[in-house]
C-alpha cells in the first residue's frame, strides 16, 4: 500500500495505507480475545491450561530487593545479583541457626505394633478402574505419575 501511495500520491491511497495498521490491530485483538475466551471456558475442565496461560502473560518481578552486608574489612556492600543475594542469605542463616551434634540425642526405642494389617488385594479390574478415573490434564505428583 505504501508503494501504491508513493506511485500515485493519491489521498485515497494514503487513507488505505493509514487504515491498514488499525485493521491489523483489530484482527490481532479479536484473535487474543477468542483465545482468552477459549481458555476461560476450559477452566473447570482443564485448570492446568488456564494457569499456564496466566503465567505466560504475567511478567516476572523479582521478590527480593537489594541486600546490604558488611564485608571482611567492615565496608558495606550492596548485593544486587541473584547469586550474591543467595550467598548473603546463606551466610546469614548459617550463622544464625545452630548446629547440633549426633551424640546429644537419645536412641529411639523399639515400638511394637499392636494392630493387625489386613492384606492388600490388587486386581486388574481395580487398577483399570482407577486409571480410567485419572484426569490427564492435571500435573504429576511426587511419584511423577
Amino acid at each position: 500500500m505504501w508503494r501504491q501511495y508513493v506511485r500515485d500520491k493519491n489521498s485515497a491511497s494514503w487513507l488505505k495505507y493509514t487504515k491498514q495498521p488499525n485493521n491489523v490491530k483489530k484482527i490481532i485483538r479479536n484473535k487474543v480475545k477468542n483465545q482468552q475466551n477459549a481458555v476461560a471456558k476450559q477452566y473447570q475442565i482443564n485448570p492446568k491450561k488456564f494457569w499456564k496461560y496466566i503465567n505466560s502473560t504475567t511478567k516476572y518481578t523479582e521478590k527480593i530487593g537489594d541486600l546490604k552486608k558488611k564485608d571482611k574489612h567492615g565496608n558495606i556492600v550492596i548485593c544486587s545479583s541473584a547469586e550474591t543475594k543467595a550467598d548473603t542469605l546463606c551466610e546469614f542463616f548459617s550463622s544464625v541457626l545452630c548446629t547440633e551434634t549426633d551424640d546429644k540425642f537419645e536412641p529411639i526405642k523399639d515400638k511394637i505394633c499392636s494392630y493387625d494389617c489386613t492384606p492388600i488385594i490388587i486386581t486388574v479390574d481395580n487398577v483399570l478402574k482407577r486409571l480410567n478415573k485419572l484426569n490427564v490434564n492435571k500435573s504429576e505428583g511426587p511419584d511423577l505419575i
